[in-house]
């Protein structure tokens, strides 16, 4: 896995866990919140599918503000490093709020 750079755009964690995901292990889920409507949702899906060791990106559901996502990876990965890239892409603010190897999931917050 290569070295992590600086966090883009976003304050440090406070305490989540960082998780590692294999792609050998299957899909991951992303929550990522506050997502503003549709055109809210379809950007964090574009910027996701650019982030670099992911194949590709699945809109799983959308309620109140809260995108699920199913992202299928290439290369190992972890939660801070896919809230950079959102938060770079994005160029908002972005903090993983929880993530969980064994669950194969993770909580991105906005702003």
């Amino acid at each position: 896995m290569p070295a992590a750079g600086p966090r883009v755009g976003a304050p440090p964690s406070a305490g989540a866990p960082i998780a590692t995901f294999v792609p050998e292990d299957g899909s991951v889920l992303v929550r990522v919140a506050p997502v503003a409507g549709f055109q809210g949702l379809m950007r964090v899906q574009d910027a996701l599918a650019r982030l670099r060791g992911i194949r590709q990106t699945a809109v799983e559901a959308y309620s109140q503000g809260e995108a699920r996502l199913r992202l299928e990876l290439t290369e190992v990965t972890d939660s801070d490093e896919i809230a950079d890239g959102l938060a770079g892409t994005l160029s908002v603010p972005a903090q993983v709020r929880d993530a969980s190897e064994s669950e194969r999931s993770m909580l991105i917050v906005l702003g």
